[in-house]
């Protein structure tokens, strides 16, 4: 859950990644910030308002490209601000995301949670560099990243 600290509202990562989507015919649909997770996701209006331009949250407006950097945002925020989540977080070293589709999706909980652990390992990860986006992106601009995707390489027996 994210909970914003001006208006004290709360809402799920999930909802605040649906009614930030801009398309060419409409939204940003703020008011999917009250609905439940799923029906943010299943909301017809977000194919029926043509193509995705950019993302919109809180006055600022993220670009579609690197693919991956606003969902990626949202989820370490709100993991950030669940001191006692992103402590248990911390204790991982690999991350596994069952529900991921990369033929439905390109974000990914499992890649944005080692992101998270891989900023703070290298001491990248501050309250400043997730308030800031051009310092998130400048940060995470560093190297090529390949997100997580289904690998049906044969491996050869071992012995």
């Amino acid at each position: 859950m994210i909970k914003t600290v001006k208006q004290e509202r709360e809402f799920s990562l999930e909802c605040a990644f649906q009614a930030s989507k801009v398309f060419e015919n409409g939204g940003p649909y703020k008011d999917l910030l009250n609905a439940r997770s799923l029906d943010a996701k299943r909301d017809p209006r977000l194919k029926e308002s043509g193509r995705l331009i950019k993302f919109h949250f809180f006055n600022v407006d993220w670009e579609l490209e690197p693919r991956t950097a606003f969902y990626d945002w949202l989820y370490m925020n709100a993991l950030h601000k669940q001191p006692d989540l992103s402590e248990q977080v911390l204790t991982y070293r690999a991350f596994s995301d069952i529900a991921f589709n990369p033929d439905k999706s390109v974000n990914c909980q499992a890649y944005a949670a080692a992101l998270y652990v891989s900023l703070q390992e290298r001491g990248l990860l501050s309250e400043t560099m997730l308030k800031d986006k051009e310092l998130y992106l400048s940060t995470v601009k560093t190297g090529v990243i390949s997100n997580a995707r289904e690998d049906n390489t044969v491996q050869s027996p071992l012995i």
